[in-house]
């Protein structure tokens, strides 16, 4: 089961009014809410089940911080807290439909309760700021939160060259990509990294070593199997972007 949790600035419980309008406007309109001490309940069609509870405290040692200092795209600034939301959740269906469901719960919960300023995604690990998962859910509650669920950070190639490794991917049944940064395109480079793993997330597809991948039809990159830049026994697939 994945682990989720909303990271917040404020001590004081949230007031979950509002809770089932939010949950209709992100995708889920059928929703029956239940608040209880310190959490709130939420149950939706096919049998699944979302609660969310309110810990007043930090979440315990410095993993937030940690992954606030390593990732990317999170620029909230160090991570630090005065309490948080855990989400435990019985969700059937595949990895994709799991995942979206479970984050548009915390998106409408997000929602309604202003001290909640990010993200922190387990499976990834990941976060993100509170607007940047609105903004990408507000529109189309479909689409998907790709920096949400995709943590990425800075890596060595097997050459030692500087490279992005992406951190998430794995929960959806493929491997992590490690993509090349090009002294001068490293922006674009990171972004490709995000893109390929959108279509591998968005249509299941099950990429492998030798195989060619790119964003248009001149663009063709080989994949290379190579064994994990910090140690995990899964190898990853290696991008040399150009």
């Amino acid at each position: 089961m994945n682990v989720a949790m909303l990271i917040r600035d404020a001590a004081t419980a949230p007031d979950w009014a509002g809770l089932r309008i939010s949950l209709a406007a992100f995708g889920l309109p059928s929703a029956t809410v239940a608040v209880g001490e310190g959490t709130v309940s939420i149950t939706l069609p096919g049998d699944r089940f979302v609660e969310i509870v309110y810990v007043p405290a930090p979440i315990p040692g410095d993993e937030v911080q940690g992954w606030a200092r390593r990732l990317v795209f999170w620029g909230g600034g160090d991570g630090s807290h005065a309490s948080h939301l855990i989400a435990a959740a019985r969700l059937p269906g595949t990895p994709l439909e799991q995942a979206q469901t479970l984050t548009r719960v915390l998106a409408a919960a997000a929602d309604v309760d202003s001290a909640v300023f990010g993200l922190y995604w387990g499976a990834g690990p990941s976060l993100v700021q509170t607007e940047t998962l609105l903004e990408t859910l507000r529109d189309d509650p479909n689409d998907l939160p790709i920096p949400a669920w995709i943590g990425v950070v800075g890596a060595p190639t097997p050459d030692d060259e500087p490279a992005v490794l992406t951190l998430g991917i794995g929960a959806f049944g493929a491997p992590e990509l490690l993509v090349r940064l090009p002294e001068g395109n490293e922006e674009d480079a990171t972004d490709f990294a995000l893109s390929i793993a959108a279509y591998v997330i968005r249509t299941g597809a099950k990429l492998r070593a030798g195989e060619t991948v790119g964003l248009s039809d001149t663009q063709r990159l080989t994949l290379t199997e190579v064994p994990h830049p910090f140690g995990d026994e899964r190898p990853v697939l290696y991008i040399p972007y150009p």
